[in-house]
């Protein structure tokens, strides 16, 4: 079984961190969840990441096919867009592709 993982990093405006927090729950989370439903997620913030009036968080999405990661990527990439027209500069992401590797050596 493959796993990848699709990480999004949010660097979020210390004004814009509670809004920010809901609308993950209330929209990121669940609009993927909608077209990913066996994908899970787990978010973090960053440590060490905070800067003069901001602060790094990522959400990192568990997927277990292409297919799936296609929708998260899709989704996710929607969302943001969303995000940057709510917030403009004050919440500001990348995402990054992750594949699993084993830990054996060869």
């Amino acid at each position: 079984m493959a796993n990848f993982i699709f990480n999004t990093t949010f660097t979020i405006n210390d004004s814009a961190q509670q809004w920010w927090i809901q609308w993950m729950h209330q929209n990121y989370v669940v609009a993927i969840k909608n077209v990913a439903p066996s994908a899970s997620v787990e978010l973090y913030a960053i440590d060490g990441t905070a800067t003069a009036g901001s602060r790094s968080y990522s959400a990192m999405w568990r997927c277990t096919t292409l297919q799936e990661l296609g929708a998260v990527r899709t989704e996710s990439m929607r969302q943001c867009q969303k995000l940057l027209a709510l917030q403009g500069e004050r919440c500001l992401s990348f995402s990054t592709l992750m594949r699993g590797l084993p830990l054996e050596t060869p």
